[in-house]
């Protein structure tokens, strides 16, 4: 698997794309920083066996 920040510069658009479909306006980067944290969390738990990262990280 990818490392970490490769994986970052890659799902960035995707992290503030739900922001935006979630109408946040206030606390942007402290909810970008939840993001980033559930993107590491499922990097952890991601089985290669089920699929592709890109959806499982989107759900």
């Amino acid at each position: 698997m990818k490392d970490f920040l490769a994986l970052t510069e890659e799902f960035t658009p995707m992290i503030h794309h739900i922001i935006r479909s979630l109408s946040i306006y206030k606390n942007k980067e402290e909810y970008f920083q939840v993001g980033l944290i559930a993107l590491w969390e499922s990097l952890g738990n991601f089985n290669e066996e089920y699929g592709q990262f890109s959806n499982y990280a989107y759900t």
